[in-house]
């Protein structure tokens, strides 16, 4: 008989009670058997270095778009991959919308900061209210596209060159979850 449990439950525990009459004495002993059975629960392992997003300003509609599902190792476990989704991906911010970037709009002058719209961070100028500079976004694969829409300051004006990038590689974050059959997440 397969035994389940609700999806939030790592294990189940079953308790069962035996009586045992000796043929030799008169009376009976009753004693109770537990038996635990732990989940296996699935397993996420980030690996290595990220690849890098890198636009070149020259042509603003060039996105570039790499392959980040490669940085995980993942594993289902015991009860195997959940019928449907699975795998998925989903980008964040660190310290939360309105986050200076350490990028500036060269039209403005201005911080962009980042804003998490639904599954997207976005780049905005001044604030969260602000002129779209660029996105991040990231498909069911674990795709992840840079579209800059503006343009910004760049230290050596003279070096057509010159690249920039956020304040901290950490600012923008990409995580993957895994669900196995039963429901359990890492």
């Amino acid at each position: 008989m397969p035994l389940t449990k609700p999806a939030a439950q790592n294990g189940i525990q079953i308790i069962c009670s035996a009586q045992i009459t000796p043929p030799t004495a008169p009376k009976r002993i009753r004693s109770t058997i537990s038996i635990s059975v732990d989940d296996d629960t699935p397993t996420v392992t980030a690996l290595g270095a990220q690849p890098n997003l890198t636009v070149d300003e020259t042509v603003l509609g060039t996105n570039d778009t790499k392959d980040f599902s490669g940085l995980f190792s993942h594993s289902f476990g015991a009860d195997g991959a959940a019928a449907a989704n699975s795998v998925t991906y989903a980008l964040g911010i660190t310290g939360g919308n309105g986050v200076d970037s350490g990028l500036d709009d060269v039209a403005t002058g201005q911080n962009i900061v980042l804003v998490l719209n639904g599954t997207v961070v976005e780049g905005h100028v001044g604030n969260a209210a602000g002129a779209l500079a660029f996105t991040v976004s990231v498909d069911g694969s674990g795709n992840v596209t840079l579209d800059q829409i503006r343009a910004v300051v760049h230290p050596n004006a003279a070096n057509p060159d010159d690249s920039v990038s956020l304040a901290n590689d950490n600012l923008v974050t990409l995580t993957q979850t895994v669900t196995d059959h039963d429901g359990d997440q890492a």
